[in-house]
């Protein structure tokens, strides 16, 4: 039977209920209960996950076998289409944007990075004012050795990250490539403080040998010999060599780490587009064993649901194989109205959800009886009689039956809870929003830019201890001069005196207008790429049309080109 057999084989009435399976009688502890409601309704989790998937077998046996087909919907299906390009093209034109502002971020950054490092380390930049800041990266009349230094290095650590992502599971490899962009990080930070000339692009490899001439990490010469008295001073000069390396490795993953902790944080803040309970729906019914309950086709058409005539004779079945499929069992059942509950028309208190997904799911196919008007023979010919009845003539036949399949559709008046709040949690009203790339491109822009600063701010004593160590370490190794060189972290959040914090909270000032206006600027670009859903009905309008002129005008071209050769 293929992929379906099982499902068929169980519509066709092999199911669960039939098969003897030894361990799982009426003596097994799991059926041994059943578990029932005030209502005498049966809601033992494992008999009704049985009922549900024969209603499902059911219902793809009657696909099968063509005795029912899906619903066409091709309206629907074409709004739907048209939504999922909608989504896949701002999701497109949300990822270039985002790339777009966090490249304009990190140039903003770069820009007002360096003179940070310099303030950090050298005691002049914390003397002088903050436009004096600017004049002393400019003194050698250009800002390109600025702009310059460490930006090879910095391309080719980012470049690095980007393929250690690709193989983040092999641990080797990400700690070769962790060891590398450390070392370029490092680097970057002694051009863009001139230790090193800004004209070396990218480092010696001697640089990357820990105990070269060249290296960040400071080895001593070998142990004279390996007796505890001489191993243990060699360690600690080991360690002390190797402290400005790890310092700065540390720190550099708090600050990342803060950063991320504070971008989700907001980001959970922000307004932007939330379809979360619909995943949680969704779980629940996959959880459940359940399929999604359908929307109500008929809840934007305005249908009335209080007819005013009397209703029609009606029956509604249920179409049931059984056996080897020769016999089919019919059984039918009148439907009943408001007033059959003896409540005239009042809300059931009993109703739940599960109880909701049983009426959607209770009869997957069914098809509607309706008679037609009896008829009379010879009721125009001589000699007829009325019944007493007020039938004409005695003899009446009974009238014609006709069946149509029709979708089961449940009735949503006792538990809609559009503002009704009688309603469940799960059916109430939830608006649903295009959740993309592109629509989510404020919130994350505002979370990014409202996190770094905060982050930056929070690590910046730990931050300027590490680059100042690191730094005096390795300009004494080089025999550089020591001067104007800071000898630690201050107690003006890290810097040396209050004029030196005040250019530091300049220089954050100056970076979040950059990122402001750069947020400012990229929200521009993508209301130029907004759309709704009328709109963009109309612009695929558009280019289906562009796209039918331009075949025709190839087709009249080549036809012309065909004639012109004769």
């Amino acid at each position: 039977m293929g992929r379906l057999g099982p499902l068929t084989s169980q519509g066709l009435g092999r199911s669960p209920y039939d098969d003897t399976v030894p361990g799982q009688g009426n003596d097994y502890p799991p059926n041994q209960y059943a578990y029932f409601d005030d209502r005498g309704r049966l809601y033992n989790p494992v008999i009704k996950g049985l009922n549900r998937d024969f209603i499902r077998s059911h219902n793809e046996v009657m696909m099968v076998i063509g005795v029912a087909e899906p619903e066409s919907g091709t309206a629907a299906d074409a709004q739907m289409d048209a939504t999922h390009r909608q989504n896949r093209f701002e999701d497109v034109i949300g990822s270039r944007l985002h790339l777009a502002a966090f490249q304009i971020a990190s140039a903003s950054n770069w820009a007002v990075h360096g003179i940070r490092q310099r303030l950090w380390v050298y005691q002049p930049y914390s003397q002088t004012t903050f436009y004096g800041m600017f004049r002393m990266a400019r003194r050698s009349g250009s800002f390109a050795p600025y702009f310059l230094a460490g930006f090879p290095s910095f391309l080719a650590a980012t470049s690095l990250e980007l393929v250690s992502f690709s193989r983040k599971e092999d641990n080797w490899f990400w700690s070769a490539m962790t060891y590398i962009r450390i070392h370029l990080a490092i680097y970057v930070f002694f051009q863009r403080i001139e230790i090193i000339p800004f004209n070396h692009w990218l480092p010696n490899w001697r640089f990357f040998i820990p105990g070269s001439s060249l290296s960040p990490i400071s080895l001593p010469p070998p142990p004279a010999s390996f007796r505890p008295g001489s191993l243990l001073p060699w360690l600690g000069a080991c360690a002390l060599g190797t402290a400005p390396f790890l310092c700065f490795y540390l720190s550099s993953r708090v600050h990342a780490n803060l950063a991320k902790n504070l971008r989700d944080a907001i980001y959970k803040h922000l307004p932007r587009p939330d379809n979360s309970f619909l995943r949680r729906q969704t779980w629940a019914g996959l959880r459940l064993g359940t399929p999604n309950s359908p929307a109500d086709p008929r809840a934007d058409e305005g249908v009335s649901t209080s007819p005013t005539g009397p209703p029609p004779l009606r029956r509604q079945s249920t179409v049931s194989l059984r056996g080897s499929g020769i016999n089919n069992d019919v059984t039918t059942a009148t439907t009943t109205t408001a007033a059959d509950h003896g409540g005239g028309g009042s809300v059931d208190e009993f109703g739940s959800d599960d109880e909701e997904t049983e009426i959607i799911s209770a009869t997957l196919i069914s098809f509607d009886v309706e008679a037609a008007d009896p008829t009379t023979p010879g009721a125009s010919g001589p000699g007829g009689s009325t019944a007493p009845n007020g039938a004409v003539g005695g003899d009446t036949t009974p009238g014609i039956w006709s069946a149509e399949l029709r979708p089961n559709i449940p009735d949503n008046s006792r538990s809609s809870g559009y503002g009704t709040g009688t309603g469940s949690i799960n059916n109430r009203h939830e608006s649903v929003y295009r959740e993309n790339a592109f629509t989510a491109l404020p919130a994350r822009l505002a979370a990014n830019i409202l996190a770094l600063t905060p982050a930056r701010l929070m690590a910046m004593p730990m931050t300027v201890a590490v680059h100042v160590f690191l730094a005096r370490s390795y300009m004494r190794r080089m025999g550089m001069s020591l001067d104007i060189v800071n000898t630690g972290a201050g107690f003006w959040f890290g810097m040396q005196s209050a004029r030196g914090l005040v250019n530091l909270l300049g220089l954050e000032l100056l970076l979040g207008v950059l990122q402001a206006e750069s947020w400012a600027a990229i929200m521009l670009v993508a209301n130029r790429w907004r759309y709704t859903e009328e709109e963009w009905m109309v612009r695929e309008v558009e280019e289906a049309v562009n796209i039918i002129v331009a075949e025709r005008r190839e087709e009249a071209a080549a036809l012309a080109a065909a004639e012109g050769g004769n």
